[in-house]
């Protein structure tokens, strides 16, 4: 028996708006996104959830004041999915940075965190009804391999503490996007993203306080680099998930890792080998064969 976590008529509101613009601020969300990993594995000096705490922080302040595109009031309508994504939301964060300090390294955390979008697409099909194409499956499979490519480690995968939380995390964050697509038919993205701030720091605080830390003035300036990014990355990617369907968005989702690899060879000297060249250049062009609409006959 399928689960409806929205109406259809609901849904369907959402299927008439322009697919192209939810296309680009998935891409822009993506590359935001990759900058925050940068940021995170930089901050060295503070804990992963004292990170996560400031990045929910900037993000629950920058959601009241923010009066731009994918901005306006705080007015909840559907309480049980808002309730959903700030805890599915803050739950992945939370142990994806965790992933981040504690995996054997940043690849294979965002590897392992990054097969959300198997998650999501499944989820989206049981819980919303959106079955997923044959071509959408095609690509999202070619992506992913594409994606494997440029974040394989040599030494393969050990299931160690920090690579268990980013399964778990990969997990609970498919559920989470879920949750934004079927909120977006009763929510604005503010709404939404705000109710994802809240939760994420009721979640964080409680690891926080007992092991604050006062690093640098670096290490401060990159956290502020973590919230910021975040909060235009979320924003962006909750107004999308009101343009194109949940498994869209998770192909598009497959950018990140690219471009984590990508400002990681530019910013922190990382090595572009050229298997993972390859592979990026596989995953892009699966993500555009699969996500471009068919033209009608």
């Amino acid at each position: 028996m399928r689960l409806s976590f929205a109406s259809p008529h609901a849904l369907s509101t959402l299927e008439r708006r322009p697919v192209l613009l939810g296309s680009l601020l998935m891409v822009g969300a993506s590359l935001l996104f990759a900058v925050m990993a940068i940021a995170t594995r930089a901050a060295t000096e503070m804990g992963a959830a004292q990170l996560v705490t400031l990045r929910f922080a900037i993000m629950a302040v920058g959601t009241l004041l923010w009066r731009g595109p994918g901005g306006g009031a705080i007015r909840p309508n559907n309480l049980r999915l808002l309730g959903l994504r700030g805890i599915l939301g803050g739950a992945a964060v939370l142990l994806y940075f965790v992933a981040l300090a504690r995996a054997r390294d940043a690849g294979t955390a965002a590897l392992l965190q990054y097969t959300s979008p198997i998650f999501t697409t499944l989820g989206a099909w049981w819980l919303l009804g959106e079955r997923p194409s044959l071509r959408l499956a095609a690509g999202g499979i070619v992506a992913f391999f594409g994606v494997l490519l440029v974040l394989r480690g040599p030494e393969g995968i050990h299931l160690g503490l920090g690579e268990l939380a980013a399964i778990c995390s990969a997990v609970i964050a498919g559920g989470a996007v879920v949750t934004i697509r079927a909120a977006r038919a009763y929510d604005n993205s503010a709404t939404i993203l705000f109710a994802f701030s809240v939760g994420g720091l009721l979640l964080a605080l409680p690891f926080t306080v007992p092991a604050w830390q006062n690093p640098g003035a670096t290490t401060w300036a990159l956290a502020l680099v973590v919230g910021v990014s975040s909060f235009f990355a979320q924003l962006m990617m909750t107004h999308a998930f009101g343009l194109v369907t949940a498994g869209q968005g998770a192909i598009y989702q497959l950018l990140t890792p690219i471009f984590t690899f990508g400002l990681g060879a530019a910013l922190l000297g990382e090595r572009i080998s050229p298997t993972a060249a390859i592979g990026a250049l596989l995953a892009v062009g699966a993500i555009g064969w699969a996500a471009v609409p068919r033209r009608p006959r």
